[in-house]
């Protein structure tokens, strides 16, 4: 979104190598003040301490950081979209369009918060649950993976009668949906047990079960293909060997640097099918 939107030169990104017992860590420091230049690792705990020395709120990610005023943004990757396409020097390569258009917000919301956020929070729901029980099946991965793929099915039935989820007319919902798209073939259908589960276990892209979702992914993808980076998909993979690291880091005190280096070390599979179906022409406008 950053290059998208024009802001690479205004605001810096730092990706993050996992966690440990004292959380995210980023291994070769911050780019932004006061941190920068500082010898890593960085630990995200420290913005929170030094937003609020009192914080008892949980260390999340992402973080938009206020370099001036040493102070938390917001943690919402929702609520950071929304600001950073309203700011100022903000601009978009989409056919110079807002992206968040003032006569749409009250729609971009709902589908937002109808069906975009829940959708997402049902998958990832369902794939910490994986990991914290071993990676065994429960009742309640289960449940996410059918409420996920219910709502799969009706995206893909509204994206039947139109080109993006609100007509003909690119918003940040579909900059948030797609990026998502992209991710569940690349990360979410293996990384949290997705593929053959209850439901329609099968790829978005390469699958049968989704054929509007999958010329509307190609769409997206033509638009937004010069800002997609498929690397930064690895950070999926870490979640297992991350969550494993705290209980371990957890039980021995410590934060276990060498093993939080081999979770960072985690890549993605070969994208390279991936990447020739998204490659695959466009469809027509309806």
């Amino acid at each position: 979104a950053m290059k998208l939107l024009g802001l690479e030169r205004k605001v810096s990104v730092d990706i993050s190598d996992g966690q440990s017992g004292a959380g995210w860590a980023f291994l070769n420091g911050a780019s932004c003040a006061p941190w920068k230049g500082r010898e890593g690792p960085f630990w995200l705990y420290e913005a929170y301490q030094l937003a609020d020395p009192l914080c008892t709120t949980k260390i999340l990610v992402p973080v938009l950081w206020d370099t001036v005023t040493e102070r938390i943004v917001s943690n919402d990757s929702w609520e950071i979209l929304k600001l950073l396409s309203t700011s100022s020097g903000s601009v978009t390569e989409i056919d110079d369009r807002s992206l968040f258009p003032e006569e749409l917000k009250p729609m971009i919301e709902a589908m937002f918060s109808d069906y975009i956020g829940p959708l997402i929070d049902d998958v990832i729901t369902a794939g910490l649950e994986y990991f914290r029980n071993d990676q065994n099946e429960t009742e309640r991965l289960q449940k996410g993976r059918i409420n996920a793929y219910t709502k799969l099915l009706h995206l893909d039935s509204l994206l039947g009668t139109t080109r993006y989820l609100l007509g003909d007319t690119v918003t940040i919902v579909d900059l948030y949906f797609s990026a998502f798209l992209f991710q569940f073939d690349a990360c979410y259908l293996d990384a949290f047990a997705f593929r053959g589960s209850d439901g329609f276990g099968e790829p978005i892209l390469s699958g049968s079960c989704y054929p509007n979702l999958t010329a509307y992914a190609r769409d997206m993808f033509q638009l937004l293909k010069p800002f997609v980076h498929f690397e930064s998909f690895g950070e999926v993979f870490r979640i297992g060997p991350s969550i494993a690291l705290t209980r371990q880091s957890c039980s021995s005190g410590g934060k276990s640097m060498d093993t939080l280096r081999e979770s960072a070390t985690a890549t993605v599979p070969n994208l390279r099918d991936i990447i020739v179906f998204l490659e695959q022409p466009a469809r027509e406008s309806n």
